[in-house]
């Protein structure tokens, strides 16, 4: 393919060989990371999923919809050898698709992209089995599906973004909070151009009209999986939101008692020891994970006192007592998220096979990690404390790709934009929901920032006074319009 133009707009350039060379590249590195990985790491939670998935039992500890992938899976192919190439399909399906729809492929872009691949974030992480690498996969893929159709017309875009909103939405029932991904899926789709009589109102009304099928999409998709997971459930499913809900309840709870609560009302209605409480949550709390609170003995019956039914109702008004001992405790698990104090407590990265023994033994699975697993972690070990492991720096270097495509748009950049700004609405609403600060409940958020910098690098910036390429003008440009 031959790109425009070259960066002086004098005459075209053949970026063949470019794009041969990362496409080679992205195959390359898939192959490696398969064959490195497979039949991939499995943690507690992997495992459970898996039993889950074959013997098609949801405890609700887990979105039924990821145990189900692997029990499908696992059930063509024993094991999770075929659920990794299903998983990472999308990841490397996504950067091909990126490069063969770029305008141009640079060299700059070739180096990023090859930067990028050979980290741990790729070799390693492609080949751990959890619900997180999934979902993080289907957004990249799902936003890339309306890159790839920014600039065409007809069936090909309308296509695209029936497919994008539907993996958006497959994707919103792997993670809980999933679904802020299929909202600003929705949102790339209405930024394309603005109506020529009229500026905001058009705007607005296409992003409500996109946003509103889009969470129609999300309840589709949510209401069909969930009729699909009791089909084939050997048992009632249990209630994932409802296991959640009462998880973060508790460390919530805990949370403000260990930072000095002091309107307890309404624990007290319902007889909470609030000395023992308190004194057994400052104990075992800590904002970098809840695990220390399977410890806290006293202060686990003390909130048994609470009847199930109306703990959600006891957290809301201990919330809305006590906003600052809440925002206090919330913060600072956010915090340990974007810029853990030291990312070895959160799990930076996981190798081999771990789970519970007798699970483990049904599962004809064996516990431990091979050789190549051992140098696959060494290798991880060698970025530890750098940025590639530090969720904020990602996020910091992705609000300054931001402002460079806000700064000049195009339909792609738009599209890149709306990426960006799902990674950060995702990594905020683990404000609200996070019990650990594992580095791979927000894998996605490099995900988000090297797809963002991949379409970024596939357009040549305009010159001054130039307009996009891409057919977006200025929004001066348009206010001038509009005044004529």
């Amino acid at each position: 393919m031959q790109s425009p133009d070259n960066d002086n707009g004098s005459r075209p350039i053949d970026d063949r060989p470019k794009r041969r060379v990362a496409l080679v590249l992205i195959l390359a590195v898939w192959l490696v990371t398969v064959a490195a990985n497979a039949p991939g790491h499995l943690s507690y939670d992997s495992v459970a999923q898996l039993g889950e998935g074959r013997w098609r039992t949801f405890a609700g500890g887990h979105p039924p919809l990821m145990s189900l992938l692997m029990g499908w899976t696992d059930g063509l192919l024993p094991g999770t050898a075929l659920y990794l190439l299903f998983s990472s399909s999308f990841f490397f399906g996504a950067l091909i698709l990126l490069v063969a729809s770029a305008p141009r492929v640079t060299a700059p872009m070739v180096a990023f992209l090859a930067a990028f691949l050979l980290t741990p974030l790729v070799l390693v992480y492609q080949g751990i089995i959890w619900k997180d690498v999934l979902f993080a996969n289907l957004s990249l893929f799902s936003f890339v599906l309306i890159v790839s159709a920014a600039d065409r017309g007809g069936k090909l875009r309308y296509g695209a973004w029936a497919v994008a909103l539907f993996t958006a939405a497959v994707a919103g029932q792997i993670r809980q909070n999933g679904v802020v991904i299929v909202v600003f899926c929705a949102l790339a789709t209405a930024t394309w151009r603005y109506s020529s009589n009229g500026l905001w109102r058009p705007l607005v009304a296409s992003v409500t009209g996109r946003i509103l099928l889009g969470l129609v999409v999300f309840a589709t998709v949510s209401s069909v999986s969930a009729q699909v997971v009791r089909l084939s459930a050997r048992e009632q499913p249990g209630n994932s939101l409802s296991w959640g809900v009462w998880v973060v309840a508790r460390y919530d709870l805990a949370g403000m008692l260990a930072r000095g609560a002091q309107d307890t009302a309404a624990l007290k209605q319902y007889g909470v020891e609030l000395d023992a409480a308190r004194a057994d949550a400052r104990a075992h709390y800590a904002a970098d994970r809840i695990d220390g609170l399977n410890a806290a003995v006293r202060y686990g019956t003390e909130m048994d006192r609470i009847p199930p039914a109306n703990l959600s109702r006891v957290w809301m008004e201990m919330v809305l007592a006590n906003p600052a001992s809440y925002l206090a405790h919330r913060l600072a698990v956010l915090r340990w998220m974007v810029w853990p104090p030291d990312v070895g407590r959160c799990l930076p990265v996981h190798v081999g096979v771990s789970g519970p023994a007798d699970l483990m033994a049904k599962l004809q699975l064996q516990d431990g990690s091979r050789p190549a697993d051992r140098v696959l972690f060494a290798y991880s070990q060698q970025f530890f404390g750098t940025p590639l492991f530090c969720h904020g720096a990602f996020l910091a270097a992705s609000g300054v790709l931001l402002v460079v495509l806000v700064r000049f748009p195009s339909n792609r950049r738009h599209v890149a934009a709306s990426l960006i700004l799902s990674s950060f609405a995702f990594a905020i609403s683990f404000g609200l929901i996070a019990l650990a600060c594992d580095f791979r409940y927000l894998y996605f958020v490099p995900l988000a920032f090297a797809g963002a910098s991949l379409v970024a690098m596939s357009e040549a910036l305009p010159r001054s006074g130039q307009p996009s390429r891409a057919g977006h003008e200025s929004l001066p440009t348009k206010l001038d319009q509009l005044g004529t």
